[in-house]
């Protein structure tokens, strides 16, 4: 309540509640909840259909011919040989955003602002060890591999283990050659590394990440055809902006499909997706949807950190086939796709506020937020005593904030 804040919070409120008449205004506030112009333009080559001409090709991989659309002219913001504002292209109707952009947005919108508006990050610093983003995309790279060899072929039980172990073996050779190429990180240990990745594929050491991927995937029990794999979609409508993405893996399942993303790293806590701060599943299982109608959804990640932790776990989609398939895995399925269309519409509100620039401090709380880890957390300006003040109001208030605390 206003009783319960500052004079300096009371203002901080007004000035929230304030609408902006022009960019020019918004370039002027220096509040923490400045509302500039937004940008999202993280996720590289997306340059493919929606989803549904490569999902109907069961039998290859093979991209489509891509189709450029309007949205694309604004895109690498080059137009007219000149860099329009991102502002500018959203008064147009053809703004364009990446899914992991827009879920950086649900947690923090300042955090959004500093990264994906003014593109900064921490200190680029010379490490023995290769960048762990680069690691996961290297695996990415080695399963997409893999599967291509194969022309998509399923891996069943009764397949020969010495034929796929040196398939897998040849793909993450050619792989971490050109990840070794790059450079920029101590080579030897880079080769420890990899030797690690690959044991257990042609040789007799213990079983690393991917001889053991490729024992499950023998034991999966899912039956499930691999249809596409490192599938680009663009024109997702949520809100004002048209998403797009890239999803690691698709399978055509008994009475669906399945969508898989592979994580190396740390699995988003299910908590964050009850509270409308994980969008990505949800936004990959409403793209195949659109794409297929009439055709059954669900969506899981693939824990890949560690040879002990491998698995398919936080399961989304239509309630009948996620409880079908994860019942053939350890882990149950984490939450239904009744709640599906409430985490879009909580999206698309989201959009709204990203395409006029509310680029506020976190409401979501220094947890859920993960604070702790943020690369902006010395110059960002969060209270989170005062966000939980504010949270009740935010609605009202045109503030992002969870899910359940946004209000009707």
């Amino acid at each position: 309540t206003d009783s319960d804040l500052s004079v300096a919070d009371r203002k901080r409120r007004a000035d929230v509640h304030a609408d902006d008449d022009s960019v020019s205004d918004r370039h002027r506030d220096n509040d923490a909840d400045a509302d500039n112009d937004a940008h999202a333009d993280n996720d590289a080559n997306a340059d493919g259909d929606i989803v549904a001409d490569r999902l109907r090709a069961t039998d290859s991989s093979a991209a489509v011919d891509p189709a450029v659309a309007d949205g694309d002219r604004s895109a690498d913001g080059h137009g007219d040989g000149k860099r329009d504002s991102d502002l500018h292209r959203r008064a147009y109707g053809y703004a364009v955003a990446d899914a992991t952009s827009l879920e950086s947005y649900l947690r923090c919108p300042a955090r959004y602002w500093f990264s994906s508006v003014l593109h900064l990050g921490p200190p680029e610093e010379w490490n023995a060890e290769v960048a762990a983003t680069r690691r996961g995309t290297a695996l990415h790279e080695v399963l997409e591999s893999f599967f291509k060899r194969r022309a998509l072929a399923p891996v069943r039980p009764g397949d020969a283990q010495e034929r796929l172990s040196k398939e897998l073996y040849d793909a993450a050779t050619e792989v971490f050659d050109r990840v070794e190429a790059e450079g920029n990180f101590d080579r030897e240990l880079f080769r420890w590394q990899r030797a690690r990745w690959v044991a257990g594929l042609i040789d007799d050491e213990p079983k690393g990440v991917l001889a053991c991927w490729l024992e499950r995937e023998q034991e999966n029990g899912l039956d499930a055809e691999p249809m596409a794999v490192e599938l680009e979609f663009r024109g997702l409508q949520v809100g004002p902006l048209s998403v797009r993405g890239k999803i690691d893996r698709v399978d055509r399942v008994p009475g669906g499909l399945l969508l898989t993303d592979y994580k190396t790293g740390k699995v988003q806590d299910p908590k964050r997706l009850e509270r409308g701060l994980l969008i990505q599943p949800v936004l990959y299982a409403e793209a195949l949807t659109q794409a297929n109608p009439g055709q059954p959804v669900a969506a899981c990640y693939y824990e890949m950190k560690a040879p002990k932790d491998m698995g398919r776990v936080g399961w989304s989609g239509d309630g009948e086939l996620v409880k079908k398939l994860a019942r053939s895995r350890v882990k149950p399925a984490i939450f239904d796709h009744t709640r599906g269309r409430a985490y879009l519409d909580h999206a698309a509100r989201a959009a709204e506020r990203l395409s006029r620039g509310r680029f506020h401090p976190t409401l979501a709380g220094d947890r859920d937020a993960d604070c702790e880890h943020c690369d902006f957390s010395r110059v960002c300006r969060v209270s989170h005593e005062r966000a939980e003040r504010l949270r009740p109001h935010a609605e009202g208030m045109d503030l992002q904030a969870p899910l359940r605390d946004e209000g009707p």
